[in-house]
């Protein structure tokens, strides 16, 4: 039995044969030393499983075309397309590259490629787009201040713009055209008065008066509760009127019928007409004096 175990092992041997293909034709690639196991006396090549495993050498490798490559374009994914209808695009990136080694590239400037490059961009989305609401800006908040309203339009519009009916777009999906909104707190209610009055004495001391009203921030008259009452101006006040003077071609004397005119100068009635018609003299005198 041993004599004819060492009559095997004599009779196959491991064999290092050619090199394989190199697995790169540039960047660097690799080759390997093909192991055969052959039979001793005709150095054919049989089964490995006549060999004895223990003693197959070691695979042996080899790096090969190590140079760059020659640069080429590369290109990465289409993006989603710009919009889905009425015409949109498509982009990638194009690029010259250069392959160093299995695992490194660089970029280059696009004048070391030789072929035609690849485009970049496509269109696509080009089926006309479905009639869809289109809204202007909100207005202004009215009214300016407190709580108010805001409007805008909203309208059916096509692709190109044209305007068409309401019931060609989905009435489901119409924005909201009026909307609620708050301005900053409005000033409250003030008084407001009006110019004097004239004079109504004719002469001396008399009174004159204006109006007051109760008004809001944008001038609405309202009830005189809305103001503060101790805020409200005077509506009216004394006042005091020239009296006129009596020119020296008419006649001034007292009438002979009275005989009060030293008592209205005591009470300085000479203020009011009629007395001052009927005691002119004595009035006169005392406003010369």
């Amino acid at each position: 039995m041993a004599n004819s175990s060492m009559h095997h092992a004599a009779s196959f041997r491991w064999s290092i044969g050619q090199w394989s293909a190199c697995s790169a034709t540039c960047a660097g690639g690799e080759k390997v030393a093909v192991i055969e196991c052959r039979k001793s006396d005709d150095d054919s090549v049989v089964s490995e499983t006549f060999c004895n495993p223990d003693l197959k050498p070691t695979q042996k490798r080899q790096s090969c075309n190590t140079e760059r490559c020659a640069p080429k374009w590369s290109h990465g994914d289409w993006s989603e397309c710009s919009q889905t209808c009425n015409g949109g695009v498509k982009h990638r990136l194009v690029t010259c590259m250069v392959q160093i080694t299995a695992h490194e590239s660089e970029s280059v400037d696009e004048s070391h490629c030789m072929t035609h490059k690849p485009v970049s961009e496509i269109p696509c989305g080009t089926n006309m787009c479905p009639p869809q609401w289109v809204t202007s800006v909100w207005s202004k908040c009215m009214p300016e201040c407190g709580p108010g309203i805001q409007t805008r339009e909203v309208t059916c519009m096509t692709s190109n713009s044209g305007r068409v009916p309401d019931n060609r777009c989905d009435r489901s999906q119409r924005p909201a055209s009026r909307r609620s909104c708050d301005n900053k707190r409005c000033p409250p209610p003030s008084w407001v008065t009006g110019a004097w009055g004239e004079c109504n004495g004719e002469c001396g001391r008399g009174q004159r008066m204006r109006s007051v009203r109760c008004e809001s921030f944008n001038g609405h008259v309202l009830s005189r509760t809305h103001c503060n009452a101790a805020l409200k101006p005077n509506s009216h006040e004394q006042c005091e009127k020239k009296c006129g003077v009596v020119t020296v071609n008419e006649p001034c004397e007292d009438a002979h019928t009275v005989s009060y005119c030293p008592l209205v100068l005591k009470f300085k009635f000479c203020t009011r007409q009629y007395f001052r018609q009927m005691c002119c003299r004595t009035c006169m005198n005392n406003s010369q004096g």
